[in-house]
């Protein structure tokens, strides 16, 4: 799950845990301030007390305005999800085509249906006629064709968070180069002076000396 707070300030992202109650409650905090972006990127049940739940969607729908909602291809919404979508207008639906749209159960549909009088098209499309996706949506009208693209890292420093910043990469090319041969060890040449022949003076041969004659 995944929360943006778009305002005047650079985009913060944090994760609402708990129940569906819970989560509504914390994302209802920032509608005042902004635009409250929220992608599911896994199911979401609609777990919680009933009550909760009620006094929670009143609230949220009341700002729903100020609140959209993304479905990526291959993510499977649950039924707190398809509420979810229900709360928001047609153009804050952003599903994509290969979404899939969990319907809701008769349980849930008359537990909304107050919601439904407001949100009637929507409830009609998902009400337990089997899977839906994204594009099934689109088709019927009551949600807006979503694709999705990143650029640069969704980390949490400073780097990750600003991609466009210049960063020093090495050169691919140059990392795709073959790499060169190893040229063969350097041997210094030999000395070829002539070899300077050395005798010991005791081995010397010296004509014999005699003393003068008469």
């Amino acid at each position: 799950m995944f929360i943006g707070l778009m305002s005047a300030t650079p985009a913060s992202a944090e994760d609402c845990g708990g129940n569906f109650p819970a989560r509504l409650g914390c994302w209802k905090k920032g509608l005042g301030d902004g635009l409250v972006v929220v992608t599911l990127r896994s199911e979401l049940p609609l777990d919680g007390r009933k009550a909760d739940r009620a006094t929670m969607i009143d609230g949220v729908l009341k700002q729903s305005g100020n609140l959209e909602v993304q479905v990526p291809a291959g993510v499977t919404t649950g039924e707190g999800g398809t509420v979810l979508l229900m709360l928001v207008a047609q153009n804050h639906r952003l599903v994509d085509p290969k979404a899939v749209i969990t319907p809701l159960s008769p349980a849930t549909r008359t537990e909304l249906d107050n919601v439904c009088k407001q949100k009637q098209s929507f409830c009609d499309a998902v009400d337990g006629k089997g899977t839906l996706t994204g594009e099934d949506l689109v088709g019927k009208g009551v949600a807006t064709r979503h694709h999705a693209y990143a650029v640069g890292s969704t980390g949490d420093n400073d780097r990750d968070k600003w991609p466009l910043r210049h960063r020093h990469r090495p050169d691919p090319a140059r990392r795709l180069r073959p790499p060169r041969p190893h040229a063969p060890p350097r041997h210094r040449p030999r000395d070829r002076r002539p070899h300077r022949r050395r005798t010991h003076r005791a081995l010397r041969a010296t004509p014999p000396r005699h003393p003068p004659g008469p």
